[in-house]
């Protein structure tokens, strides 16, 4: 896409200017670290020039997620996410951008190795048809099946205000018992598929009554992310629409870059300081046992901790900084109870009932971090409820797989979803693979997640379409 080559251009003469400037009096950034951030920013050029979305996704990442954090921790080295704990030095964030230029060129020989596989088609696809829904031999309406899967939505809504209300489950980053876990788990069910709703925004023959339920769900959502205090719902919603877009309309609209740029600046600039003094507030009331007072919010809004908001949420996305805190502990000095056979167990058990394998002595991947760089308890996890930390997709290789391995995975991983992309597969089925395998893993890094993310994308699609199959004289009328 114009907008991805575009973007890394930029990438690539930025860094190279701060090479001719030099390191100015960074302790950990080197002429030498620099030069390397000059070849990690050539590679990520030239994946742009390459045409798949697929490939554009990996540029988004690395840009957003990688160059953003060297311009800011090449002006701002304070401003590393584990600077209190963790000590950088040379070695460690040369090591990090060599072992980040050995993955992707892993995703250009993934690529290649597809393209020599696959026979090119210049046949141009046409847009799926939409209007009805199959499996097996069934099938019905897609209006049918969008009534039901609304009323689901509108279902685990309430029960995610009432679990955050009466028992403080929801409000992002606060700690809650794991009795709850399941409720919890009940309450997210709908993430799966959160791309439906987008659907009849898109597909030709939009049904006006089916548009309305869509802007009515959308609506809730938002709703949801301010109720529960998540900086990132804009965002969310911005990648599940482009998504659904580009599968079902197999272009990328230029209108995208537009809107997509002033949904960052509203997040950066205005909704992501509004939701982190709620949050703060939010979490004191809580754990206080006090009322929640947006007069008090409104104060912190006005003083100057709010002003730090944005830097805050350009440390979210802080691919570099999670790598970089990992390999300065070192591969081999992580204990016992974090292994990616840990992690192989629970996605097993994820598919079969009972989880017949005893997980008890491995620790999920989401607590990598609070317990290497942050210092957390591991004997306290049974209070962390759903806490925990993003790796990103650079992270989980390294700590599953080392260096060299890392770079396997990275091969192996775009081969197969290059070839998963391009398959037969109905086009929702590959939107819930792109939203599992693809941007869940960039973003967070669990492969547990997004495992189970699929399973019960799967599983629920398939309880929606079998009640709706099965009571064709049940009629939803929300409109």
């Amino acid at each position: 896409m114009p907008f991805t080559r575009t973007i890394a251009a930029i990438s690539l003469i930025v860094l190279l200017t701060f090479a001719f400037m030099g390191p100015r009096d960074n302790t950990w950034i080197s002429n030498e670290s620099l030069w390397v951030a000059v070849l990690l920013a050539t590679v990520i050029f030239l994946i742009s020039l390459m045409r798949s979305f697929f490939l554009d996704v990996v540029v988004i990442f690395a840009v957003t997620f990688i160059v953003q954090r060297i311009v800011v921790l090449y002006f701002f080295p304070e401003l590393f996410d584990y600077a209190l704990s963790i000590k950088l030095t040379t070695d460690i964030f040369n090591s990090a951008l060599w072992f980040i230029i050995a993955c992707l060129l892993a995703v250009c020989l993934g690529y290649i190795l597809y393209r020599f596989s696959t026979p090119y088609n210049r046949q141009v696809k046409e847009e799926p048809d939409l209007d009805k829904i199959r499996i097996g031999g069934w099938e019905i309406s897609f209006s049918r099946f969008f009534s039901f899967y609304a009323v689901f939505v509108i279902l685990t809504f309430i029960l995610r205000q009432v679990l955050d209300m009466y028992f403080n489950v929801g409000v992002t980053g606060i700690q809650f018992d794991r009795s709850f876990s399941i409720f919890f788990r009940l309450a997210i069910l709908v993430n799966a598929l959160y791309f439906i709703m987008f659907i009849p925004l898109i597909k030709k023959n939009r049904v006006p009554r089916d548009r309305k339920l869509a802007w009515l769900l959308i609506m809730l959502q938002l709703l949801e992310g301010f109720m529960t205090t998540s900086k990132a719902v804009l965002l969310i919603l911005l990648i599940n629409f482009i998504v659904c877009y580009v599968f079902i309309k197999r272009r990328f609209s230029r209108r995208f870059v537009t809107w997509g740029l002033v949904i960052l600046v509203l997040s950066v600039l205005v909704y992501a300081p509004l939701i982190t003094v709620v949050r703060s507030e939010k979490i004191t009331a809580t754990m206080t046992g006090k009322s929640f007072d947006i007069s008090r919010a409104i104060e912190h809004l006005k003083s100057n901790e709010s002003s730090k908001s944005p830097v805050n949420l350009l440390a979210r996305f802080g691919g570099l900084d999670w790598l970089l805190g990992l390999m300065a502990v070192g591969r081999d000095k992580f204990p016992y109870y974090i292994s990616v056979k840990g992690d192989a167990a629970m996605i097993i058990n994820s598919f079969i009932p009972g989880h017949p394998i005893d997980t008890s002595r491995w620790l999920s991947l989401r607590h990598v971090i609070p317990i290497l760089l942050r210092g957390y308890n591991p004997d306290s996890i049974s209070s962390w409820g759903g806490h925990g930390e993003l790796l990103g997709i650079v992270g989980m290789a390294y700590v599953y797989f080392g260096l060299w391995g890392g770079a396997l995975f990275f091969l192996v991983w775009t081969f197969i979803s290059l070839k998963v992309i391009s398959s037969k597969l109905g086009v929702m089925a590959k939107i819930l693979y792109f939203q599992c395998f693809v941007t869940e893993i960039i973003l967070g890094g669990y492969m547990v997640t997004a495992f189970k993310v699929f399973f019960e994308g799967i599983l629920i699609f398939s309880v929606i379409f079998m009640l709706a199959r099965l009571t064709p004289k049940f009629r939803v009328k929300l409109f």
